[in-house]
This record gives C-alpha cells, sequence and structure tokens, in this order.
C-alpha cells in the first residue's frame, strides 16, 4: 500500500477497489462498510406492536450512496462534512428520527407524512453481496437521520433523473 505525504493511504486504482474507496482516507472499501445515502422511501405500520417504532416496515424505493467510509472512525470523522456537502446541517449526523407517522422536513421544518413515498438521510453500515449480474447493498443496520419534504426535494431531483437507476429495493422493518 502506497502513503500519501500526510501517512494516509494513497486512494487505489478503481480495479484494485471494486466497493470504492473511502470518502475520508482513499482507502478501498471492504464488502462491509459505511456509508451516508439518500433514500426515497415510505413507512406503512403493519407489524404487531404498541408504539409506531414496533409497527413501522419500510418499504424503500431507491438508494443513491452519497458517502462511503472504510471504518467507524473515518465514518465519524467524514459524516459532518459529507452532510454539509450536501447542504445539510452538521448536526444531522447525530439526529434521528424514530416512529412516525409525521416528522418535520430536517430543512425546512414543514411536517413529512412518512406513510407518503419522501426523500430521507440515512447513515449505515452495509454489505455488498451478489445478486444476478449486479452487487446490491443490505444494510447491517441503518438510522434513517432526517427526511425532506416535497417542497425541499428538489436538491437531487436532477441527480436522480440523471441516474435513472435504482440501486436498492427492498421491504424491510425500520
Amino acid at each position: 500500500m502506497s502513503l500519501k505525504a500526510n501517512g494516509l493511504p494513497a486512494p487505489q486504482p478503481a480495479n484494485a477497489a471494486p466497493y470504492g474507496c473511502c470518502k475520508v482516507c482513499g482507502a478501498a472499501l471492504h464488502k462491509t462498510h459505511y456509508a451516508l445515502a439518500w433514500q426515497f422511501h415510505a413507512i406503512s405500520y403493519t407489524r404487531p406492536g404498541d408504539t409506531p417504532e414496533e409497527q413501522a416496515v419500510l418499504n424503500l424505493d431507491s438508494t443513491a450512496v452519497r458517502a462511503r467510509f472504510c471504518s467507524k472512525a473515518c465514518f465519524h470523522q467524514g459524516l459532518r462534512p459529507a452532510l454539509e456537502a450536501d447542504g445539510l446541517p452538521a448536526g444531522l449526523a447525530e439526529h434521528r428520527v424514530l416512529g412516525g407517522p409525521i416528522h418535520p422536513c430536517v430543512k425546512c421544518g414543514k411536517p413529512v407524512n412518512l406513510m407518503v413515498s419522501h426523500p430521507a438521510w440515512v447513515r449505515c453500515k452495509q454489505t455488498m453481496i451478489p445478486q444476478d449480474d449486479e452487487e446490491i447493498s443490505l444494510p447491517d443496520w441503518f438510522d434513517v437521520m432526517g427526511v425532506e419534504c416535497a417542497d425541499c426535494d428538489f436538491s437531487l431531483a436532477s441527480e436522480r433523473q440523471n441516474r435513472g437507476a435504482v440501486d436498492q429495493k427492498a421491504r424491510a422493518p425500520v
């Protein structure tokens, strides 16, 4: 492994890093790594339980990974700057959306109905697994840090249209 002048690993060539490189140190990512992602999902409350947290089922439409990190240390170091790079407050790194079904928009504070498809920002630890001719990510764990209302959803709208690809589809308990 070659080192940059600051002692951190130099970024790896793309073919040497099939899962990408760490946003903080540039190290090649392993199959399991941490990520900041933007999702489009809805929550249904169909499981048995006494609280919305117990009843919630996440219905995932799509995911766009915004930053990947090789370790817990790099994740903690890089999450706040990655959030700010996407126009979000750094303090969102410590926030977690629980239950619902209504939660304020992270950008403007308007109420967001979590039962209707909406954008959400998540932090996760994910494992890449082969499926057919591609690799998909399955979360080992994830936290929804914030949600966006329809009025504030324009920050990534053009990117979603340009990508055209869905990184992941799933139906999983929250």
